[in-house]
């Protein structure tokens, strides 16, 4: 899996998260999820609450201004050959956000947030 948080200048927190498809697509085959197209999975709602679970459960111990209170799911691995990496494997935030800034943005204006716990 990866993952990049984003929240600069703005009210909380949103994370970029790249499944680990080999995981996800055993997951879903064990329940009783459609695989076969990646993007139908990754707009699941059983595939959503396993990441909020997730997220919610890896996210107990952080302080409420630190975590993650939105998410979108994506199928293109960061990496050096896509531009989203640098050779040594860090990820290029504005290579991201230029590519992904649009959905970034739409969680900040949807309204709330899916991990809302006020």
């Amino acid at each position: 899996m990866q993952a990049m948080v984003y929240g600069e200048q703005r009210p909380y927190n949103v994370a970029l998260v790249v499944p680990d498809f080999e995981y996800l697509k055993k997951w879903a085959a064990d329940n009783g999820v459609d695989a076969s197209d990646t993007k139908t999975l990754l707009a699941n709602e059983k595939v959503r609450d396993l990441y909020v679970a997730e997220l919610t459960k890896t996210q107990e111990n952080v302080k409420r201004y630190e975590q993650v209170r939105d998410f979108v799911l994506e199928d293109d691995e960061f990496s050096p050959e896509n531009g989203m990496l640098t050779p040594s494997l860090k990820i290029k935030r504005r290579a991201v956000m230029a590519k992904y800034g649009d959905q970034i943005d739409d969680m900040y204006e949807g309204g709330d947030p899916l991990l809302d716990r006020s």
